[in-house]
């Protein structure tokens, strides 16, 4: 199956990897939630943002999943979150974060899925 990973600095309106009715995983990534001693109104933005975010897709028809941060004690963790959920084909917009995609991308080869990066549209 095929999933759309979405990151806090990827809530686009017209995101590229849904333009079908894709499965829309919203990633509550250690980067962004736990990394560092963030303050805790970023982290009610984010979260509120996520909300917002998944019901705006799930009204166009999308499947919506949260991979919740107490599930990823690192970025890795989200390969094999997503493959005990059947995903083994991943779409991302590039993370534009060197940290994100060198820990990401291994991961989900050694879960033997599959990483298609599109273009990132800012």
């Amino acid at each position: 199956m095929q999933a759309t990973l979405v990151f806090p600095h990827h809530l686009f309106e017209q995101h590229p990897g849904l333009p079908d009715r894709a499965a829309c995983v919203l990633v509550e990534d250690p980067h962004f939630f736990t990394h560092e001693r963030y303050h805790f109104q970023k982290l009610v933005l984010h979260r509120a943002a996520f909300a917002e975010y998944a019901r705006v897709c799930e009204r166009r028809g999308h499947r919506v999943l949260t991979a919740p941060s107490a599930d990823l004690k690192t970025t890795a963790d989200l390969a094999p979150w997503l493959k005990q959920r059947g995903y083994t084909h991943v779409r991302m917009v590039d993370p534009g974060d060197d940290w994100l995609e060198r820990r990401l991308v291994p991961a989900l080869a050694r879960q033997q899925s599959t990483v298609e990066v599109l273009p990132d549209p800012h």
